[in-house]
């Protein structure tokens, strides 16, 4: 492809990226506050846990999250999956590295694997009865792993290129899609409240830090809406 020719391509495409961004923000109003309302709880954790070194990967995945928003409001929504992926097994593997700190100190120098098969183990990993009941003896731990897994599986068909969710099967133009961007957007906010629910398990001790009474407010309607009473904070 000549030069020219492909400048064009750019140009066209970064106007229609334009385009699609705009859609998304004049028709998407209430599902993007809603997003960012639940990406700025989770990155409140961030502030709270600070004093953990592997804090960095929770930071990570808000970034991840934060990607996956601006990726999707271009109509890149099998590329936004895949952030949402990333986030997911970063979220459970910033909780795994805290408590496995050789791990966490060989993976910063590129010797150790993260894999979704190791966080759920039933020895080691964190998606278990034996490590989540740890913390939080009266949690009702196995729909929230059932669920976990199975926002996992729905990210992973779209990274994995299957078939049925190739984003050039019904057209080979990136174009906003109200419907699709609307049912990521659903998918984006129970990824963040699952990841709100394991820190709430394996944080506890540290809720003292939580100075915000709409931070509590807002994770205590999170735990009712996924029918986790159990996990309650009593202000």
């Amino acid at each position: 492809m000549e030069g020219t020719v492909l400048k064009q391509v750019i140009t066209d495409s970064a106007e229609e990226l334009a385009s699609n961004v705009k859609s998304h923000m004049e028709e998407c109003t209430s599902e993007l506050t809603e997003m960012l309302n639940h990406l700025s709880l989770l990155n409140s954790w961030t502030d709270y846990l600070s004093r953990f070194e592997t804090n960095i990967i929770l930071k990570e995945v808000v970034y991840d999250l934060l990607s996956s928003v601006y990726i999707s409001t271009n109509g890149m929504y099998r590329n936004a999956y895949s952030s949402l992926r990333s986030a997911i097994e970063l979220g459970i593997g910033f909780v795994y590295f805290t408590d496995h700190n050789y791990d966490f100190l060989k993976w910063k120098q590129n010797k150790f694997d993260l894999s979704w098969s190791l966080l759920n183990s039933e020895s080691i990993g964190v998606l278990n009865k034996s490590y989540l009941t740890l913390f939080f003896s009266e949690f009702n731990y196995e729909p929230y792993i059932e669920k976990v897994k199975e926002l996992y599986r729905e990210c992973s068909e779209f990274t994995h290129g299957k078939f049925n969710y190739m984003q050039t099967i019904e057209s080979s133009k990136i174009a906003f899609d109200k419907s699709k961007f609307i049912e990521w957007a659903k998918m984006y906010v129970e990824v963040i409240r699952n990841l709100v629910i394991i820190l709430r398990v394996r944080f506890s001790n540290e809720l003292t830090s939580f100075g915000q009474e709409d931070n509590i407010d807002f994770m205590n309607e999170i735990f009712i809406n996924c029918d986790h009473r159990e996990l309650k904070i009593n202000e």
